[in-house]
């Protein structure tokens, strides 16, 4: 027995002392994503429910919920030739485009993937154009909320 657990054992004390905890371990894990789920909540939950109420009812952006007219939006919109076409345009461009973004990611993260130190640059080459906006976005913000002291 080393000198240290020899001491652990004349104080009375063990190595790994049992956590004792108020709450139980899965309720403080919950405690953690509850504002989260708070915060989806609000900010999904509320326009879904805007939206639906919207859509049964006769409303104009001037003046939203003139009266409920149930599902004789629906009709009407399912109806008309234009919206039909519309819908099919975006379906074929949604098919479209994500094939060829797909194939042409595949082809280039293999191209990055062959080149050994090269690769490492390119990828950030890249990935460049992907981090700036959301930066630029940020540094944007900061100025129009705590602009500079000597504007």
């Amino acid at each position: 027995m080393t000198a240290f657990a020899a001491d652990d054992l004349r104080l009375g004390e063990t190595r790994h002392p049992a956590r004792r905890s108020i709450l139980p371990a899965r309720l403080g894990r919950a405690l953690w994503i509850a504002p989260l789920i708070l915060a989806l909540s609000v900010t999904t939950i509320y326009p879904t429910i805007f939206l639906v109420a919207l859509a049964f009812s006769k409303s104009t952006l001037g003046k939203p919920f003139r009266g409920f007219i149930g599902i004789k939006n629906f009709a009407t919109t399912l109806h008309d030739p234009l919206f039909l076409s519309a819908i099919g345009r975006s379906v074929g461009y949604a098919l479209s485009t994500s094939l060829i973004q797909l194939a042409l990611g595949f082809l280039i993260a293999l191209l990055f993937a062959s080149l050994l130190k090269a690769g490492r640059f390119l990828m950030s080459l890249v990935l460049l154009p992907l981090m700036t906006p959301p930066v630029m976005i940020g540094v944007a913000w900061k100025l129009i909320l705590a602009p500079p002291e000597d504007c």
